[in-house]
């Protein structure tokens, strides 16, 4: 009976990690403008592995499944054991994968531990994060530029600029918010109603990077309403959630606007 379970639980990892979607950088599917939702990357092993597994046999598994699954989940769920048992197989392998996936502060956070754990080799892991401050001196200087660009609405240049930062570092979530922030606003100013449902993608993912900033939900806003003005409930449900975050006095002043003339539409 256990081994039955066993390999229930391995089919249906197996079935999880199969199935993910492959996203293009700018968050479509590739082979498909159609946008889908992410799958949850081996979410069967994260809510029964304990109830079907041993610890060991389960953790060896996910190990085997995951080596080239680069998800920031994964990598919490590994940092997690890490911290339940101080065995220090999980930090080098979380520094291997987290290099992989170039992640670079995660990198530094786990070259700190290392460094204190292995004193007699702390040089090597204080050059290692020298090196990664001048990467991410490079990505910090990409962000700004993209930045400037982006407050002139320039979104083409801002996005060159996002891609390449990037191409550095990928859990620099000021980085990533803004690409998808700048990769919705062009779908708005395409003004092409098949892509349409990209503009509420990107704005999700943005919103996901950072939730207590406005901008995203206003723009889902827009884009809502570009793609059916008559979604009442979930036009106005995103105004009233950027009006309830940080927005800077203009961008404010002008949802606020946008929200009355709305409201005071026929229907």
């Amino acid at each position: 009976m256990r081994f039955f379970s066993l390999m229930v639980v391995i089919f249906f990892i197996f079935v999880s990690c199969s199935s993910k979607k492959i996203y293009t950088k700018g968050g479509t599917q590739k082979g498909s403008k159609k946008v889908v939702d992410k799958s949850d990357s081996l979410k069967t092993f994260y809510t029964g592995y304990n109830e079907l597994l041993s610890k060991d046999k389960a953790i060896k598994i996910f190990m085997e499944l995951t080596n080239n699954n680069l998800e920031p989940m994964n990598l919490d769920f590994l940092e997690n054991q890490y911290k339940l048992t101080n065995n220090t197989d999980y930090l080098f392998i979380l520094k291997n994968r987290s290099e992989k996936g170039k992640y670079l502060n995660r990198v530094m956070k786990y070259n700190l531990i290392l460094k204190n754990i292995y004193s007699e080799n702390g040089y090597l892991y204080e050059q290692k994060n020298l090196e990664i401050k001048k990467l991410l001196k490079k990505s910090d200087s990409l962000y700004f530029e993209a930045l400037n660009f982006y407050k002139k609405d320039q979104l083409k240049d801002c996005r060159n600029r996002l891609r390449k930062a990037i191409d550095i570092v990928t859990d620099d979530k000021r980085i990533t918010y803004l690409n998808f922030l700048a990769a919705g606003k062009q779908v708005i100013s395409s003004k092409n109603s098949s892509i349409l449902q990209n503009g509420v993608y990107y704005f999700d993912q943005a919103i996901e990077e950072d939730d207590s900033r406005g901008e995203a939900y206003y723009y889902k806003a827009i884009v809502l309403f570009m793609y059916n003005k008559l979604d009442y409930e979930n036009i106005v449900e995103n105004f009233d959630k950027a009006l309830e975050r940080k927005l800077d006095d203009k961008l404010r002043a002008e949802v606020e606007s946008n929200r009355e003339k709305y409201l005071s539409m026929e229907r």
